[in-house]
C-alpha cells in the first residue's frame, strides 16, 4: 500500500511540473508594443506578413495585431483583433503588397486594451507570396524552460523510478 501511495505521489508531482512549465513567454501589459522593421535589403516583395502566437485572453481583453507601412506604426494598418476569453492563441496577418506600398521599413504593432497576455512568438516576414518568405525577423523570441520547473519535473520522475525500483526488490 506504501508502494502504491508513493506512486500516487511522484506521479501527482509528475503530472503539476509537467503542467507548470511556463509558456516561455514574454509578458506584456496594456497599452502599445511598436516594432520598426527594416526589409529594405529584401525589396521587391509582394507580401508582408506578422504571426502572433500567445497564452489565453481573459474576458474583456483585446490584442489587436497592426501591420503598418511606416515606421512608428503609421500609414494605413492592417489590423487583427482577438477578442477575450479564448485560450492559447494564434494569429495573424498577411498583407498583399500593392507596388510602391512598402518601401522595406515598416512596423509590427501589438496592442492589448487592459491587464496582462503572454507572448510566446511574434514574428514579421517578406516574401513573394504567403510562406514564401525571402526574409524573416523574430521580434519575441520562443523561450526556453525555467530552470526551477525542469528541477521539478526531473525529481518528480526521480520519485516515480525510486518508487518503482523499491517496488522491485
Amino acid at each position: 500500500m506504501k508502494s502504491l501511495r508513493r506512486i500516487l505521489m511522484a506521479s501527482a508531482l509528475w503530472v503539476f511540473c509537467a503542467q507548470a512549465l511556463p509558456a516561455n513567454a514574454t509578458l506584456i501589459s496594456s497599452g502599445t508594443i511598436t516594432f520598426d522593421l527594416n526589409f529594405t535589403s529584401s525589396i521587391p516583395y509582394s507580401v508582408a506578413q506578422t504571426d502572433v502566437v500567445g497564452g489565453s485572453l481573459v474576458a474583456g481583453q483585446i490584442l489587436t495585431l497592426r501591420l503598418c507601412p511606416d515606421p512608428n506604426g503609421d500609414g494605413m494598418c492592417g489590423a487583427t483583433f482577438l477578442f477575450g476569453p479564448v485560450g492559447a492563441f494564434g494569429a495573424g496577418i498577411v498583407s498583399f503588397v500593392p507596388p510602391g506600398l512598402f518601401d522595406g521599413a515598416f512596423s509590427v504593432q501589438l496592442i492589448l486594451n487592459t491587464g496582462t497576455v503572454d507572448i510566446t512568438s511574434l514574428t514579421a516576414a517578406v516574401g513573394n507570396a504567403p510562406g514564401a518568405f525571402i526574409a524573416s525577423q523574430t521580434l519575441i523570441p520562443f523561450g526556453v524552460p525555467e530552470p526551477a520547473m525542469l528541477a521539478l519535473l526531473s525529481i518528480g520522475l526521480a520519485g516515480i523510478g525510486f518508487a518503482r525500483r523499491r517496488k522491485l526488490h
